[in-house]
This record gives C-alpha cells, structure tokens and sequence, in this order.
C-alpha cells in the first residue's frame, strides 16, 4: 500500500493536473472508494462501518471559466460514530488530502481507491 505522499507524488509523475479532471474522474474515484470501502468493511471486518457521505453543492467547486474543470472536492465519509471526515479532498491551493484523522489501517480503502484510480486515469487519459 502507498503512503499518502506517494500517491501525490504519482499524480504529479503521471502528468495530472486539476485541469485534467472533471465530474466524470471524480464520479470515477467515488465508484472506486465505493468497493474499496464495502472490502474494509466486510471482507476485512472493520467495526467502524465506513461509507461515503452523502454530497452536496458545497462539496465541490468547479471552474467554470475553464472548461468545467474541478477547483476543489472534498469527498467525506461517515461511520458509526462521525459523520463527514475528509476521506479525499482535493484542496484549491493544489493540495491532495488524505484522512488525515485515520490511522494507516482506517486509510486503506482511501489509499486503494485513489492508487485505483490514477492507474485508471493512466490507462484512460
């Protein structure tokens, strides 16, 4: 499994930028957190239950003057005892955020999902 600086580094050494992703890439990766989450929590046995939490308008930014093109997104998760902690935030100054309130062992489906998805966006693009 990657580390979170990994996983930003490969985005960078991939050639991605911001520009190059639209609601259909993070319709994408959601997809991917999506499986990778239903894995943690019952092949794996996690207690804490984790699933995405349900989206709204403040969720995402786009840029509108640049072809439809994402700003930020945050996309959070809830579990039995939160709601909404960052799970994948791509934050307008250019910063990948991961779960930074997760241990290495709540992160895995995050990490799996986005190393998931740029392998898909590679392959794709």
């Amino acid at each position: 499994m990657l580390t979170s600086e990994q996983l930003r580094l490969k985005f960078i050494e991939q050639g991605l930028t911001y520009q190059m992703i639209t609601s259909r890439e993070i319709s994408k990766l959601i997809e991917l957190l999506n499986i990778e989450i239903e894995i943690f929590n019952n092949v794996l046995g996690n207690e804490l239950k984790l699933k995405i939490s349900k989206f709204g308008k403040y969720d995402f930014k786009y840029n509108h003057n640049n072809g439809g093109y994402i700003e930020s997104v945050f996309i959070k998760v809830d579990a039995f005892y939160f709601e909404d902690r960052e799970a994948i935030s791509f934050n307008s100054n250019g910063f990948i955020g991961f779960c930074g309130w997760a241990s290495s062992k709540n992160a895995i489906p995050m990490f799996n999902a986005f190393d998931k998805w740029l392998e898909y966006l590679k392959n794709n693009k």
